[in-house]
């Protein structure tokens, strides 16, 4: 082979790095011993002195002897806990965790001692709690316990006997191994390698010398070393974050800390909620951080520490849950703090500086609550539609995903919502062909500079990103798009640039690229793995041969200019071309004869050694080459070892040459190497410019896919109002959401199913229809087309105008929550309360089924007062509901729309109308007329509805007719009930009627309806009870003269209940006149009361806290009592009996008034069947469950 052509065969193949290739150069550096423990550190060689020669350390003796603490024991065996393959469990047994590699038996015997033990202790004792790979010649070897964790995390089989227990993995998996390790077990892992020696080939090694090349942690998963010689681009694992949370005055503080970019990014001003969404959304790295300030140490009583002491304990028990450890810590600034603690346990410098990235909510849009996001399907729920799934097409990549869930949970300012509307519109209406852009991480870019890892691979994609980036920013066409992009950039990094100096970084940053690395632009065809192939060795056997030889040595071949490294290449081709030299005098001679005289198995042979890096000659005994030997001066050649190989054939000149040629090429990859890492340092000063081009490219690539996906699937633009434009000139019509022809996101436009509605909303509705009418629906549609409005993208409509809002709420019927010990009703009125401490005049408030993890009069009252704080908050929204006692409620919503969701006939040949049909044939003719035969047209229009539909909702999904037949037999015994009960009250004169139009309608004649009427009314029932209850009655003299409260004329009674209390019964009743406050004597009693309200209403009760339930009436209800509203009450002793006895005393004072006319305001107490005697279990005749109560009041 000629050297011509041995060159061209070298330069098409070898552009990659050998699997087995030389180390990096890196030494160790030693720290003086201080009050610290000695530590050791790494660093690139082109770091250190020019003139200091590299030190291999000389650690002191480990102690073999040294003991685990207990902190350390306990962290072990929490992770040995989850062991669970058999090949993992059977070396437990094995292990002692008192020693801090975990081994039973310390090594005491030569033949028992284990591989590097002392060098394992010593890296130990600066790391107990992390794994330990070191580096031992083709493997990352472990033992004890660390070797048992390997085995069950990442798949590996134990090596040896398993005294101690052993376990590796080969170099090629190392990155395999640590991403099992690390980001799927969450364990931290020290990587040790070998410094690389200098060249020794044939020559007994020395000892190895190791050093920490990388400590892996779930916050910093990426191992960097060996980077630079890698032939493709390796990609780095994606760190998550460390977060931090705090309470202060003026909101809730998220702290997210990187540490592969060292930057720090703080959210003020957030929710409880936003925070709760933070965490559900994932993505961080244990522990979670939560800062304890000094206000929670002060008293308890204090309601500001017991506030934040709950808040503590409520994020704690989510966070486990989602994050699985909590740590919480003390410090003046909680930012500080957390970044002190970052850095020790981090082992960060104390200097280590971070770059801080603000973000407040006090000029933008809160995140979304967690509800919103879920009911979106931003979080992924079960049975939710992701909207993002409707916002990119399926090919998107995960950067562009991830980039636009975080804008979703994070709405941005209007200014930036306004330029990505407009970079849409623009990418809408462009005519011209887009740059590709390479998607690379800004974080990966960072590392990869910072550590000088950075191979030619690297520098060749960064190169086509800077072109993709420099070309839209020059171009005239492309220019207005890359200004607008820009702002979601600068909000993204935090570093302003415009369209000019991005330009200029990337010609600076491309002219360095340029001066280095060979082919930037990649146009030259490439072999991608310059590894010498077992099949391709196998199939060769001449002069062949001698090219992969080659090809394996060379990689350093196309990475650098060749100008750069002349001498190193005049040195490579020189060797090259004495090996090609010997070796074609050698081998031509042998292969004449082996031609002419020996058979294809005896034939001589060129051997490629791939483990020994050598070229050698196969020659088969007693064959005819044989003979030549001793005239070609042939020898056996030594390994690198220094062993002799007695089956292979060289020469002296032979193993010259090719000793010259490895040190040429070992001296030649050191030259590539200290290329690529001066050019990684010369651009590290060009970093901001590299973040914001990869984040230019992300945004853009995102944006022109959703462009094309909203364009397929039909979607309009939304004008967005900002705050500002909202106050000015007509507020009241800036204020209003338009929105024509609205769909729900997840279906087709085009399609002649789909219902389209409009919508002009300024303020709250009540939404009402039947089931499965799309109530839920029309609400995600409302949120969907509001959160992408804001966040500048296209909307499911054909157009929309909307005003800034400042808040999404999107709340559907909640499930419980076991781990926090909450029913379903608990965390709805939860959620409910973060609603109401955001809600603002500019929030969108859409509240779907309130009220029905409750009794339904309970949760339709909640559900009234809940919607009245909205309307009164002058929010827009609309809230949904099946409790059609709401719209018969005297609640004050004067600017409330009524809306509803219309229905139609059902089509006669449909499967409902069958379905009636059956029931009629089934002799159900009366049941059947309960099924309307009615299907929602899902459109929203004006009006009220209380329409169900259930049984034909449960007819339409085949529920069994029998079932639904039984149900409207149930339904009607339920309505002939309500029936015959409002007869019964017509009859009794129980029905509650204005009080106009009771006076002179009793047959009783006119009463004076003043409260000292009533209050004889209750002296009259008091009286009554009293009577009829057994025990004697002793009458106790009452004070005539008191200040305050008046006492009428009448007997007073002695407790007959056999309680003790310190108050008395009473049968003369007490007056509270208006802007009076009953005595303090009626703590601890029993008290029935009547209260006149000021508007003429009456009302009769029984509480154990008279002042308490007084104040809820003068300030409570659908017209408060009012500071007139007088009251009466009697009192009786506090216990079982003494409450048993008060209901009875309230249900005949309601009959009593009643029945002399009053105008009562509910007389539902009246209606208990129950008599004092039977719920007191007095006599012979008393039940043994009343017995019992009565023998422990």
């Amino acid at each position: 082979m000629t050297s011509a052509a041995r060159r061209l065969c070298v330069v098409s193949f070898a552009l990659s790095r050998a699997s087995n290739g030389p180390q990096p150069n890196r030494v160790v550096l030693w720290r003086a011993p201080s009050w610290q423990k000695s530590k050791c550190t790494t660093a690139p060689a082109s770091d250190i002195h020019p003139q200091r020669q590299p030190v291999r350390p000389h650690a002191r003796k480990a102690d073999i002897n040294q003991t685990a603490s207990l902190e350390t024991q306990a962290f072990w065996e929490q992770l040995l806990t989850q062991v669970q393959k058999p090949n993992a469990k059977k070396l437990l047994d094995q292990l002692d965790l008192s020693n801090p590699m975990g081994v039973r038996v310390l090594p005491g015997r030569r033949t028992g001692k284990a591989p590097l033990y002392p060098y394992f202790l010593k890296v130990k004792h600066e790391h107990p709690r992390k794994i330990v790979l070191v580096r031992v010649g083709e493997f990352y070897e472990t033992m004890g316990t660390d070797a048992i964790l390997l085995v069950q995390h990442a798949g590996l089989n134990p090596m040896g006997q398993g005294n101690p227990p052993r376990a590796g993995c080969p170099i090629i998996n190392l990155r395999k191994t640590l991403t099992d390790l690390v980001v799927e077990a969450g364990i931290p892992t020290v990587v040790c390698e070998e410094v690389p020696d200098e060249y020794t080939y044939g020559q007994r090694k020395s000892q190895k010398t190791r050093f920490v090349a990388g400590v892996v942690t779930p916050a910093q998963p990426q191992y960097m070393h060996g980077l630079v010689d890698g032939a493709a681009d390796v990609s780095l694992e994606d760190a998550a974050p460390l977060l931090g949370i705090s309470a202060s005055v003026g909101g809730y503080q998220v702290m997210e800390v990187r540490l592969d970019t060292h930057t720090c990014t703080v959210m003020e001003g957030l929710t409880e909620d936003a925070v709760s969404a933070r965490i559900h959304q994932g993505g961080m790295v244990p522990p979670l951080y939560i800062h304890k300030s000094a206000q929670s140490n002060k008293a308890s009583q204090l309601s500001e520490a017991s506030f934040e002491a709950e808040w503590m304990h409520r994020v704690a028990a989510v966070s486990r849950s989602q994050v699985g450890l909590v740590r919480r810590y003390s410090s003046p600034d909680p930012l500080d703090g957390l970044l002190e603690m970052v850095r020790i346990e981090n082992g960060l410098a104390a200097n280590t500086a971070f770059q801080m990235v603000k973000s407040s909510t006090l000029n933008r849009p809160k995140p979304l609550f967690l509800s919103t996001a879920q009911q979106l399907g931003i979080h992924r729920t079960r049975g939710m539609v992701s909207l993002l799934d409707s916002l990119l097409s399926s090919e998107a990549s995960m950067a562009s995903r991830q980039w636009l869930k975080r804008l979703l949970l994070l709405p941005p300012p209007t200014h930036i919502a306004h330029s990505i509307a407009q970079a849409c519109q623009l990418l809408t209406d462009l005519q011209d062909p887009l740059p590709w852009y390479p998607l690379m991480s800004s974080r990966d870019i960072v590392l990869r500079l910072s550590s000088q890892e950075a191979s030619d691979v690297f520098f060749r994609e960064l190169v086509l990103l800077l072109s993709a980036v420099g070309a839209t920013t020059s171009s005239d066409t492309l220019r207005p798009i890359a200004e607008q992009i820009l702002q979601p950039v600068e909000l993204d990094t935090g570093v302003q640039q415009d369209c000019a100096g991005l330009h200029a970084a990337c010609r600076t940053v491309l002219q360095k690229i340029g001066s280095i690395i060979q082919d930037p632009y990649g146009n030259a065809v490439r072999d991608q793995d310059g590894n010498a192939h077992a099949e391709d060795i196998a199939s060769a056997s001449g002069m062949e041969i001698l090219g992969i030889f080659f090809r394996h040595n060379e990689t350093f071949r196309g990475k650098v200019q060749d100008g750069l490294m002349k001498a190193e290449l005049f040195k490579v081709e020189t060797a090259g071309q004495a090996v090609e030299t010997e070796l074609q005098r050698l081998y031509m001679p042998l292969s004449r004869v082996g031609l002419n005289r020996d058979l294809t198995k005896m034939r001589p042979c060129i051997i490629f050694d791939k483990d020994n890096n050598a070229i050698w000659l196969k020659i088969v005994r007693n064959s005819k080459a044989s003979e030549l030997s001793e005239s070609l001066a042939l020898e056996h050649p030594r390994d690198r070892n220094g062993k002799v190989v007695l089956d292979r054939w060289s020469t002296a000149e032979l193993e010259g040459a090719l000793n010259s040629y490895r040190e040429a090429c070992l001296t030649a990859s050191k030259a590539v190497r200290m290329h690529l890492c001066s050019l990684a340092k010369s651009i590290k000063v060009d970093t901001q410019a590299l973040v914001t081009a990869s984040t230019f490219a992300v945004i853009v690539t995102t944006l022109e896919n959703h462009v094309r996906e909203a364009s397929r699937r039909g979607w309009g633009v939304a004008e967005q109002l900002s705050r500002e434009q909202c106050l000015k000139d007509d507020p009241g019509s800036r204020r209003t959401m338009e929105i024509d022809r609205m769909w729900p996101y997840w279906l087709d436009a085009r399609s002649a199913s789909t219902v389209t509605n409009s919508v002009s909303m300024s303020s709250m509705f009540l939404l009402t229809g039947p089931n499965m009418a799309g109530k839920s629906t029309i609400l995600r549609s409302l949120c969907a087309v509001a959160v992408l409005g804001a966040c500048g993208l296209m909307i499911p409509a054909a157009r929309a105008c909307l005003p800034y809002t400042d808040a999404f709420i999107l709340r559907n019927f909640s499930a419980d929550s076991p781990l926090e010990g909450r029913s379903s009703f608990a965390v709805e009125m939860i959620e409910m309360r973060h609603v109401l401490e955001d809600v603002t005049e500019h929030a969108l408030i859409l509240i779907d089924e309130l009220g029905k993890g409750t009794e339904v009069k309970a949760g339709t009252a909640i559900a009234g007062a809940m919607l009245e704080q909205l309307h009164d908050s002058c929010c827009r929204g609309a809230f949904a509901t099946h409790l059609h006692q709401l719209l018969d409620l005297p609640i004050r919503v004067p600017r409330l729309v009524n809306m509803m969701m219309e229905t139609c006939a059902a089509h006669p040949d449909s499967r409902q109308t069958a379905s009636i049909e059956a029931l009629e044939d089934m002799n159900a003719a009366h049941q059947a007329q309960l099924i309307t035969g009615r299907k929602p047209t899902w459109k929203m229009v004006e009006g009220t509805s209380k329409e169900s539909l259930a049984l034909d909702v449960a007819l339409q999904w085949r529920v069994p007719a029998a079932v639904v037949r039984r149900a409207a037999s149930l339904l009607l015994e339920h309505d002939q009930l309500d029936d015959r009960q409002e007869a019964m009250d017509h009859k009794n004169g129980l029905m509650v009627e204005p009080a106009g139009q009771i006076e002179g309608s009793s047959s009783h004649g006119p009463v004076g309806n003043s409260i000292h009427d009533a209050a004889a009314r209750l002296q009259e029932a008091s009286e009554s009870q009293m009577n009829s209850s057994p025990g004697p009655a002793e009458p106790v003299k009452a004070d005539s003269t008191f200040a305050g409260p008046q006492q009428l004329d009448g007997a007073s009674l002695s407790d007959t209940t056999g309680a003790s209390s310190s108050c008395s019964f009473t049968a003369a009743p007490m007056v509270i006149a208006a802007r009076q406050n009953p005595p303090p004597s009626t703590v601890g009693c029993s008290c029935v009361y009547v209260v006149r309200r000021q508007d003429g209403w009456f009302y009769c009760g029984q509480t154990d806290d008279l002042r308490g339930r007084l104040q809820t009436h003068r300030r409570s209800g659908v017209v408060k009592g009012g500071p007139r509203m007088e009251a009466a009450y009697v009192t009786i002793p506090s216990g079982q009996e003494g409450q048993s006895l008060a209901k009875a005393i309230e249900r005949q004072a309601i009959l009593a008034l009643q029945h002399a006319g009053f105008p009562m305001l509910s007389v539902t107490d009246s209606r208990s069947k129950q008599s004092p005697k039977g719920r007191l279990g007095h006599g012979q005749n008393a039940t043994p469950l009343a017995a019992d109560l009565s023998g422990t009041a």
